[in-house]
This record gives structure tokens, sequence and C-alpha cells, in this order.
């Protein structure tokens, strides 16, 4: 079956071994998980973004420009972004729609729908071979892409790698 929402971090059928792995350099727990076992479609990594980074935005609009540039600036370059406004009455509507990267993609819900509704619509959604979660308070240091899909491309086996919380 595919694995959905929060299925992904509590349901033992969603992978065969989750290994954490530590990295200390990044400022918020992130999850860059492997798509094999969450969808059929091929991803073809020369036209497609190996990475997509998801982040769910509610309200964050004190700090969604800086979570969005944290990304944007990832030594990495080959990811799409894809931010989903579940619903936002505060001004992130205003802050995301200003940005004109290519490796965007917004969209808002109609309403607020809650996590597990707007995590399954980006997993949907999701061109990557991974996926980075991250919400529109966290930031990531320039290398968080880079060394993450090190270590699913190292070791097969490892579905999920996130990082420690830094404040």
């Amino acid at each position: 079956g595919v694995c959905k929402g929060v299925d992904l971090l509590n349901s033992a059928r969603c992978a065969k071994r989750i290994i954490i792995v530590r990295m200390p350099e990044i400022f918020h727990t992130y999850f860059m998980l492997t798509r094999s076992e969450m969808s059929e479609r091929n991803h073809n990594a020369l036209t497609q973004p190996l990475v997509t980074v998801f982040m769910a935005v509610y309200n964050t609009g004190e700090y969604v420009k800086l979570a969005v540039d944290s990304i944007l600036r990832q030594t990495y370059p080959h990811f799409e972004l894809i931010i989903i406004n579940d619903g936002s009455t505060d001004n992130s509507d205003v802050i995301i729609s200003a940005y004109t990267d290519e490796r965007i993609i917004y969209l808002k819900n109609e309403k607020n729908s809650g996590l597990v509704y707007t995590l399954n619509k980006g997993i949907d959604i999701a061109k990557g071979k991974y996926i980075a979660r991250m919400d529109g308070d966290d930031i990531a240091l320039p290398a968080r892409l880079v060394k993450q899909k090190a270590i699913l491309d190292e070791y097969p086996d490892i579905v999920v790698a996130a990082s420690t919380i830094t404040f």
C-alpha cells in the first residue's frame, strides 16, 4: 500500500527499517523520505527533480521568508519546493506569492484542512525520488539536502534521515 501522512512516522508497514541519522548543524527536526514505496510513478532523475522539499505553511508569516530562503540557498540545486498554504489568515500568502523562483510550486488549501491532509496533498504531487519535510517556521542550513541525500544514496536500507533540534 501507499504510505500517507502520519503513517510515515508511525507505521511499520511503511518501511522495513527506520534509522535516524543525527546531523546537529540543522536547526530543526527534518525528515527526508525515500519515495520508492509511496508511489508507483516512474521517476526519471534526468527530467525530474531528485528531491522534493515539501513545506506546509499555516500562519507562519513571521518566519516563512527565512524558511523558504534557507531552502533556496541549498548547496544541492536539483530540487523542487512545494509550498502548501493551509488556509493561513496572516500575511503568509503575500510573502510566498512574491517568490519567482521556478523551483517553487505554490498551492493553497481553500480552508484550514490540517497537517495530515496537507501532507498527503504534498506527497501526491511530489516528483522527487526523495521527499524532504519542512515547516514554514523551520530553517535549514545550506548543506542539509546534500548531506541527507548522500546518506540515503549510500545506504539504501535507510528510509528516513533526520537531525537533532537546535534552538
